[in-house]
């Protein structure tokens, strides 16, 4: 009876490479990376052209502050959405992400609701 080895075969460059691939494109589709496309592709092809032709009936400023408000809601549903997605999929969700995107919806937040209120008044 011939004995034979069965040594593990390490993989060849393309095969880690390969796997290496496979690995960060799962990590990029749980993950927070590029949330603000969807909101913004929206935003853009409905808010905007909606608000500047009401840009003549309530000026600038209500048409920045409309196209403001349509991103900071649909990027708040996305981001709640993408981080139920991650935690089902049991990745945990990364703080740094999830500040990140933070960081971009407060300032617009912020400018939205301040150009709104100054109109509004």
């Amino acid at each position: 009876m011939r004995q034979t080895d069965h040594a593990t075969v390490p993989p060849t460059p393309a095969q880690a490479m390969a796997r290496r691939q496979l690995e960060s494109e799962a990590a990029n589709q749980h993950s927070l990376h590029r949330w603000w496309a969807p909101p913004a592709l929206i935003t853009g092809l409905l808010a905007a052209p909606i608000s500047l032709a009401m840009a003549a009936a309530i000026g600038l400023r209500g048409a920045v502050a409309v196209v403001g408000s349509v991103f900071v809601v649909l990027g708040s549903v996305v981001v709640v959405a993408k981080t139920v997605s991650i935690v089902r999929a049991g990745v945990a969700v990364r703080a740094v992400e999830l500040l990140r995107a933070l960081i971009v919806l407060g300032p617009i937040a912020g400018v939205t609701y301040a150009l709104w209120s100054v109109l509004t008044f």
